[in-house]
């Protein structure tokens, strides 16, 4: 599994929104996320891929976290 389909896949459990309609452009908006999940997303993302993401303001997309990640 790829690092973006892992991504998706956190994304969707979190959210219960299908993995297959989340794509780089979708927004945490669309996603109908709150600060809150979002805290949980960068969490459970930092844990996974081993990364720390200092800025969690500066996400708004799909993309923007899969740069934090570096896919």
């Amino acid at each position: 599994m790829s690092a973006y389909d892992k991504l998706r896949e956190m994304i969707s459990c979190l959210t219960g929104v299908n993995a297959g309609t989340i794509t780089p452009n979708t927004t945490i908006e669309q996603l109908n996320m709150d600060s809150m999940d979002v805290c949980e997303l960068v969490s459970s993302v930092e844990d996974e891929f081993d990364v720390l993401i200092c800025n969690e303001d500066c996400i708004k997309t799909v993309n923007d976290l899969m740069l934090q990640v570096g896919c």
